[in-house]
């Protein structure tokens, strides 16, 4: 008993060493919240077989990208061109394997896809990965995107183009070069009302040593892009990761976490992204995986697409299925869930969700864990059917 105590005491001493060397502005509570939950509806499979009108994988491995692609985004121009830019791997969906940044477009309302061109070639030296692409008004297309060096040494980027992405202007830089590992999903580049640009950072000094001492905070601009600043960092008692950010109604802001609690963990804004308010965890279940959250105007109510599944910390890739859930009340609870994607022997993890009109399109990562080769998907769901 004393040798098992003494090891205790020598891991959280050394978890205490780890922490003492992440700098943060603040430390958020997590709180159990039994009302942030799921709804049963028994009408669930009808509405699914009635509300998802198209599925289809629509980006394979090919000669250029024989690794597959991962990480989409999906862009919807006012002329109706859908443009997906996706990263385009070597060898396959590893953080470590050498990507480009592709871009594929479609005239037909992702019925078809032609990869056009890489989009963005390598910076880094391992790779680039995670596009965030958005018309941000003045006339600007904005591209965001992280650069990986190191395990300690990931830089976020972001290039404009004037016309529409025919040019783009050089890439500047969003975070202080060579400051740590900032991690972004793609499709997390969001626009306030106000006209704020805003995005959502995971920080590590690095990975491997901090990988459960994660912070989080949010670079914003105001000026379409051209600078950036740092809005607060927040610890907590677990890591905080890969967060997606939408704006509510009412000009809140609404939060969900990664995290490895078994749970999706929620929080707010009300400054436009500055602080951030203590954790909700939530009766949602979820394995280690990110969730996406966007809000509808039109319809006065949340999406979010993410994994409903319960967490093993045994099993890493547990990704499946691909869940769609709706709040009418500001992420409190979710109800008319419909399962994306549900089948063996697959993964589906980072979804880009966008809304055009009366369709809710998602785009994901799908990987066959038999030939080991991602590739993007792409789902249509038709909202009044799904809400009815």
């Amino acid at each position: 008993m004393y040798r098992l105590g003494f090891l205790f005491m020598l891991v959280a001493l050394a978890a205490c060493k780890k922490s003492a060397n992440l700098t943060y502005d603040d430390r958020l509570s997590i709180n159990d919240d039994a009302g942030i939950a799921l709804v049963s509806d028994d009408g669930e499979e009808q509405r699914k077989s009635e509300a998802l009108i198209f599925k289809k994988d629509i980006l394979m491995p090919d000669a250029r990208f024989p690794g597959g692609f991962g990480y989409p985004e999906l862009l919807i121009s006012k002329t109706g061109e859908w443009i997906l830019s996706a990263t385009g791997h070597s060898v396959g969906l590893i953080d470590t394997d050498s990507a480009t940044i592709a871009v594929a477009s479609s005239y037909d309302l992702g019925e078809t896809w032609a990869i056009d061109s890489i989009l963005q070639e390598k910076v880094a030296k391992i790779n680039i990965s995670m596009p965030n692409m958005l018309d941000v008004g003045n006339n600007k297309r904005l591209l965001v995107f992280l650069a990986k060096n190191s395990l300690s040494n990931i830089n976020l980027y972001v290039k404009a183009s004037n016309d529409g992405g025919l040019t783009w202007n050089p890439l500047t830089h969003i975070n202080p070069l060579n400051d740590g590992y900032n991690i972004i999903n793609n499709s997390r580049l969001i626009q306030l009302k106000s006209g704020r640009l805003l995005i959502p950072v995971s920080f590590a000094p690095e990975i491997n040593q901090y990988y459960n001492f994660q912070t989080m905070f949010c670079y914003y601009s105001d000026d379409y892009g051209l600078t950036w600043q740092k809005g607060r960092t927040y610890s907590a008692d677990v890591a905080l990761m890969e967060p997606s950010v939408t704006e509510l109604g009412n000009g809140k802001l609404l939060m969900a976490i990664r995290s490895k609690t078994g749970s999706v963990l929620f929080s707010s804004s009300s400054d436009g992204g500055y602080t951030w308010s203590d954790i909700s965890k939530s009766k949602i279940n979820t394995p280690e995986s990110p969730q996406t959250i966007v809000y509808s105007a039109a319809y006065n109510c949340l999406f979010m697409v993410w994994n409903n599944a319960t967490y093993d910390p045994a099993v890493f890739d547990k990704r499946n299925p691909l869940t769609l859930a709706v709040s009418f009340d500001n992420g409190k609870t979710w109800d008319k869930k419909i399962d994306i994607e549900n089948t063996a022997n697959y993964s589906y993890s980072y979804p880009s969700v966008k809304i055009a009109g009366k369709l809710l399109i998602i785009t994901y990562n799908k990987y066959s864990k038999l030939t080991g080769k991602p590739r993007i998907a792409l789902a249509k769901v038709d909202i009044e059917k799904l809400i009815k």
